[in-house]
């Protein structure tokens, strides 16, 4: 939005070439759009008190394949109007709502954090509408992720148990899911633009090369090569992307924290691997 902060200047985010695209729609047109696509599990946002967002791997995965994402543009009246009622739309069971939310006050007090970094009113109304009784139904509640069932899922658990002790369980109409988006044209599971970037790798161009060419982001193409070499479409040996030792290296963290998602990966490692060679691992893993 060109926002002209403190904050944004101290990190140069008014230095980002995205810096001020958006300023032409309203900030609370953008919260509508952001909390559509935390919906529809593009984006993530972290389970600390900064709330920050980041790429889902099916976000990361639509970007990676360029497909269509179709979202509701509310004008920005609306949106105001939205942004104070979506999560009240969510039909629940009232008085264990109220009865979560002085729960959820209470913690938010003990550890001097305001009540949404616990959990949001959309997680609480999803509590009340499924009632979860089992650490894995606890999981399945929007905006509960590992952290939140390990720091509240038993209190969660309890006070809802004792709920229904004494209250008969109400039961609510399906929310339809949203649609899934088209997918772009591919070929053997890559898409076109992927397809260009192998062809100039199989012509011997390195991944910089590539992508000064194509005047895409250095990342872009090393997503492209791992779709390339998941698929089978690049034949290619490991050792053109790392080392013996860096592969034992990778090996050994990932024991631990999986490949899935390579950002706890690169954390594990300390950084000492680049994010091209984790594509590169995970892709190779993946080979079909």
């Amino acid at each position: 939005c060109g926002a002209n902060t403190e904050k944004v200047r101290k990190w140069y985010h008014d230095q980002l070439s995205t810096y001020g695209i958006g300023k032409d729609t309203p900030r609370e047109e953008w919260a509508v759009l952001g909390r559509q696509l935390i919906r529809l599990g593009y984006i993530d946002t972290s389970e600390d008190s900064f709330q920050t967002v980041s790429l889902s791997q099916k976000g990361l995965a639509t970007l990676m394949n360029r497909e269509q994402v179709l979202l509701t543009r509310i004008p920005v009246a609306a949106a105001s109007k939205k942004s104070r009622t979506r999560a009240g739309s969510i039909a629940c069971d009232e008085a264990l709502f109220t009865e979560l939310r002085a729960l959820r006050k209470r913690l938010a007090d003990e550890r001097g954090v305001p009540p949404y970094v616990v959990f949001g009113d959309t997680s609480l109304r999803h509590m009340c509408r499924s009632y979860p009784q089992s650490e894995r139904d606890f999981l399945a509640i929007p905006g509960v992720g590992s952290q939140k069932l390990t720091d509240y899922g038993a209190t969660f658990l309890s006070a809802i148990g004792e709920w229904l002790q004494s209250n008969e369980r109400q039961t609510f109409p399906d929310e339809a899911p949203p649609p899934p988006p088209p997918k772009m044209k591919t070929e053997g599971g890559v898409n076109v633009s992927a397809l260009e970037s192998l062809r100039l790798f199989a012509d011997g161009k390195s991944v910089q090369q590539i992508a000064d060419q194509r005047n895409l982001s250095r990342g872009t193409i090393s997503q492209h090569l791992a779709q390339g070499i998941a698929s089978g479409m690049l034949q290619a040996d490991p050792r053109s992307f790392y080392t013996v030792e860096e592969e034992s290296q990778i090996q050994a963290a990932a024991a631990e924290h999986g490949y899935e998602r390579l950002g706890p990966l690169h954390e594990a490692l300390g950084g000492r691997i680049t994010y091209d060679k984790l594509h590169a691992y995970r892709a190779f893993q993946q080979r079909k």
